[in-house]
């Protein structure tokens, strides 16, 4: 499982990222990694879950195939899971 650090180091990575208030990554003011906004109160607003990221990906075939494997120097994986309601 990746970490926090992970994450960090992995986003910013790419050309331009930047961090954002809130573990938020962007590039050019656009985000592409975003804590998950989980309704734990239907009635109150949602709250980050810091345990699970949202991931900007170009098309649906990529959602779909979405599994990232980081070079093998890491043994962590990044995988995202997809509902099969979706």
């Amino acid at each position: 499982m990746a970490t926090r650090q992970d994450v960090r180091r992995i986003a910013l990575r790419l050309p331009e990222a930047q961090e954002q208030a809130g573990f938020v990554f962007a590039v050019a003011g656009k985000g592409f990694a975003w804590p998950w906004m989980e309704r734990i109160n239907p009635k109150k607003a949602r709250v980050p879950n810091p345990d699970v990221m949202g991931v900007r990906v170009a098309n649906e075939l990529e959602r779909r195939s979405s599994r990232w494997i980081p070079p093998s120097s890491s043994p962590s994986r990044i995988t995202t899971a997809t509902p099969p309601c979706w």
